[in-house]
Parts: structure tokens; C-alpha cells; sequence
């Protein structure tokens, strides 16, 4: 006989788990939509504030610089005042953001509230955590896959912010994110529990907090601006130099800390830095083929490779790669617990490296972009299911926001150096009017191949079944 006292509790912690994995997957997807929205917007941006589009282009970086910058900081004062708190926080934040472009009156407006919506991109490793505390242990895997993909499926603002401009306006691009991160923090004040905090605080490592924003922040403007500025210009020349000699220092920083941001220990063990660099090189190839795929859509026909299509035609290409990546996380999750993580890892990057091999040769379809694009999703996110999965059966409780969002910064230092690296491309292969090559196109995959196959390296220090027999897989 089902004894319905001890039934109903049981009932409403399942209830609440699933509840808070669905809040934390749409406060993902929010962040991934508003990151990337501006994207096809660039242009109109530009002639609504009276800007060239490379100065618009900052709408862009400047929400790029901020989540890479916040990330670890929010994931340490996550450890420290609660993740339910800084949950809060963070998604107000973005809130507030969306609101303040949406209103904008001047382009400065405008980027301060994109910086505003970077600070979403805590969402993920703090939201690791979390899952970490709620989930059922059967379920902790997949649902940290699944958060850790909600980035990638962002992408589908691509494609509606194609509609969104050409039939309503600039200013709802910035709808959805206002309306969704609402919607989210209201929810998760309602279903996440108050935690306790047990004990004093510990001292917040604000120097080396600093030191690392300034590095990264010179790196990153650095790699973003420099097929712009040129690569061997004074600024860009100032800005790389100044991230080399500031990381090694902030390193020396952390080392001396009592209460250091990252634990170097932890930093170097052999399973999180080999996921941090396979991050970077998956980061370099997936970043770069969502903008370049789409330029070959709406580039005119009369270049020999375009298809004249719309910017949103460009967006729906990428539409079965974004809706497939969920699907490769929960493949990769169920072939891990057999093969192992490094086994998943290798596949999906030998799916990334078919995908733009394939590109090299053939490319004159709108299919051969279709199904590039499905190959990428399920390789981007069988990575996007392993990576992560692996730092945390390898790091303390209380490591694991920053440990995870370090792996999302290199993540996207990767794909903010594809991306630069694709332009430079481009440009150095140009016809002359200015427009790329198909030439240019061609030595961009075989990059790109290159570059992404650079991960297999790092996969292979991946210690085989370590991280399963970990988690007790």
C-alpha cells in the first residue's frame, strides 16, 4: 500500500526539479538569442544611430568582452552569497539590458545595455551548480549537456531577427530577451529554495579579478578588432602584447591569494585543461561557420558562390543545426556512459572537421550547407555535452562556477579568433570589388579543418574512462 504522506514530498521535489531545469534551460536560451541577435542587424543599427558598420560592430563586442570578463567573478560570488541570489541577479541584469536597448535613444545607450546582457552568460556555470544540488543523479549529465548547449541553440535568433527587423522594426529584436528573462526570473525567485550560507564569507580575490578582466579584456579587443585595425597596428600590437604579460602575472597572483578566484590546482589537472583547450579549438570552428555559412546565403550570385538569398533565408540554413544540437547532447551523453568522454569527444570533432572539408569541395547547393550544418549540430553538441561533464567530475563542489566558466571564456576567445581569423581571410582573398572569393572561401574551411582538428590533440590527453568511473557512471 503506497504510503501517499511520504508520496507527496517526494512528488514535489521531482516537480521542482523539473521545474528548475526548464527555468535554467530558457534562462540559457535567452542569453544565446540575445548575444547573437544583433548579428543580422548590424547594418540597420548603423544607419539608426548614424554609425558606420564597423562602429556598430561594437553592439557585438561589447557583449562579448562583458560575459567573458563577469563570467568567473559572478561564479565565485555565486559560491560565495548563493547561487539562487546571483541567479537573480544576473538574469535581472539582463532584463534591464534588453529594456535599455530596446528604448535606446543613442548608440551609447545602446551598448550599455548590451553590456548589461552579457551578464547572462553567468547563467551557465552558475546554473552547473545548481543542477548539480537539484537533479536527480541519473539525470545530472544530461541536464548539464543540455544547459551547456543552450548557447548554440541561441543561434535560432539569427533567423528571427532576420524577421523581426525586415517587418517590425530594430527595436523588437529586443523583445524576446526582455519578454523571456521576465518570464525566468520570476520563475526561478518562485522554485529555487533559499540556501543557507553557513559560516563567514570568504575574501573575494579582487585583485586577481581585476588583472584577469584586464587581460582578457586586451586579448579579446584585441582578436576582435584586429581584421579591422590591421594585426601589425600600434593598438592591436598594444592589446595582444598587454593580455601576454598580464595572464602570466595574473597567474603569479593566484598562486600568492589566499582566497585566489581560480584555484590553480585545479586549473592545471590534466582532465580540466585538456577540456579547456579542446573548448578553444571547437569554439574556433563552430563561432566561425555560424557567421560565415549565412554570407554565403545572401551574398549575389553574380560572385559565383552566393545564392542572393535574405538574411533570413541565411538564418534558416543554420535552423537544423541549432534544432539538432539537443540531440547530440543527449546522444553523446548515452555513448559516453559506454565509450567514454573521449571517445564522444573525438567523434564529434571528426563531424565538425567532414563538415568543413566538405564545404572545401562542394559547396554550390543549398543543401550542401543544409547538411553541413546538421553534421556540425550534432558535433558541436556531443561537445557541448562532454566538456563540461568532464571538469565536473573532476573538480571540487565548490570550484566547479569558475572552473566551468573558464572552460566557456576559452570557449569563446576560440570562436572570437575564428571569427577574426575569417575575416582576415576573406579580405586577403578578395576580388576586386572588395567582395571575398570563392578561393577565399575555400582556404577558410580548409582552416577551419585544420583548426578544429587541432582539438583531436587535446582530446586525446582526455584520460579514457576517468571521468565516468568519476561520476560514478
Amino acid at each position: 500500500m503506497v504510503n501517499v504522506a511520504e508520496e507527496a514530498p517526494v512528488s514535489a521535489d521531482r516537480a521542482r526539479s523539473g521545474w528548475t531545469l526548464a527555468l535554467l534551460l530558457i534562462a540559457g536560451f535567452t542569453y544565446g538569442i540575445s548575444s547573437v541577435m544583433v548579428i543580422p542587424a548590424l547594418g540597420a543599427i548603423g544607419e539608426r544611430f548614424g554609425v558606420s558598420t564597423g562602429t556598430a560592430s561594437w553592439a557585438l563586442t561589447i557583449n562579448l568582452l562583458g560575459g567573458t570578463v563577469v563570467t568567473p567573478l559572478f561564479a565565485r560570488l555565486a559560491d560565495q552569497y548563493g547561487r539562487k541570489r546571483m541567479l537573480l541577479v544576473v538574469m535581472g541584469a539582463l532584463a534591464v539590458g534588453s529594456l535599455v536597448c530596446l528604448v535606446a535613444g543613442s548608440f551609447a545607450m545602446l551598448l550599455a545595455g548590451r553590456f548589461l546582457q552579457s551578464l547572462g552568460s553567468t547563467v551557465f556555470p552558475i546554473g552547473f551548480g545548481v543542477i548539480g544540488a537539484t537533479q536527480p543523479a541519473r539525470r545530472v549529465k544530461l541536464s548539464i549537456g543540455l544547459l551547456s548547449a543552450m548557447t548554440g541553440l541561441g543561434g535560432i535568433g539569427l533567423p528571427i531577427a532576420g524577421v523581426l527587423v525586415d517587418q517590425l522594426g530594430l527595436a523588437t529584436l529586443f523583445v524576446p530577451a526582455l519578454v523571456l528573462s521576465v518570464l525566468v526570473l520570476g520563475g526561478l525567485a518562485v522554485v529555487l529554495p533559499h540556501e543557507r550560507q553557513d559560516g563567514a564569507v570568504a575574501r573575494m580575490d579582487w585583485l586577481g579579478a581585476g588583472v584577469l578582466a584586464v587581460a582578457l579584456t586586451a586579448v579579446l579587443l584585441g582578436i576582435d578588432r584586429g581584421p579591422e585595425w590591421g594585426w601589425g597596428s600600434a593598438p592591436i600590437v598594444f592589446l595582444l602584447a598587454t593580455g601576454v604579460v598580464l595572464l602570466p602575472l595574473w597567474v603569479l597572483v593566484e598562486r600568492r591569494v589566499v582566497a585566489p578566484l581560480v584555484n590553480m590546482r585545479v586549473f592545471v589537472l590534466r582532465p580540466v585543461l585538456m577540456s579547456n583547450l579542446s573548448a578553444f579549438f571547437v569554439g574556433f570552428g563552430m563561432y566561425a561557420a555560424y557567421v560565415v555559412i549565412p554570407q554565403i546565403v545572401v551574398a549575389p550570385v553574380a560572385t559565383g558562390y552566393g545564392f542572393g538569398g535574405s538574411v533570413t533565408l541565411g538564418g534558416l540554413v543554420l535552423l537544423p543545426a541549432m534544432v539538432l544540437l539537443p540531440v547530440g547532447v543527449q546522444l553523446a551523453t548515452r555513448l559516453a556512459r559506454r565509450a567514454g568522454s573521449r571517445t564522444v569527444l573525438l567523434l564529434s570533432i571528426a563531424l565538425m572537421i567532414v563538415a568543413f572539408a566538405w564545404l572545401a569541395v562542394s559547396r554550390g547547393s543549398l543543401g550542401d550547407l543544409i547538411a553541413t550544418g546538421v553534421l556540425l549540430g550534432f558535433g558541436v553538441g556531443a561537445a557541448y555535452a562532454v566538456l563540461p561533464n568532464v571538469i565536473a567530475a573532476s573538480v571540487p563542489a565548490e570550484d566547479l562556477g569558475v572552473a566551468t566558466g573558464i572552460n566557456q571564456i576559452t570557449r569563446a576567445i576560440g570562436g572570437a579568433f575564428g571569427t577574426a581569423v575569417s575575416a582576415t581571410l576573406l579580405a586577403a582573398n578578395s576580388t576586386a570589388n572588395g567582395a571575398p572569393s570563392s578561393t577565399g572561401y575555400t582556404v577558410l574551411f580548409v582552416v577551419l579543418a585544420a583548426g578544429t582538428a587541432l582539438a583531436c590533440v587535446s582530446a586525446l590527453g582526455l584520460a579514457g574512462e576517468q571521468a565516468e568511473r568519476s561520476a560514478g557512471v
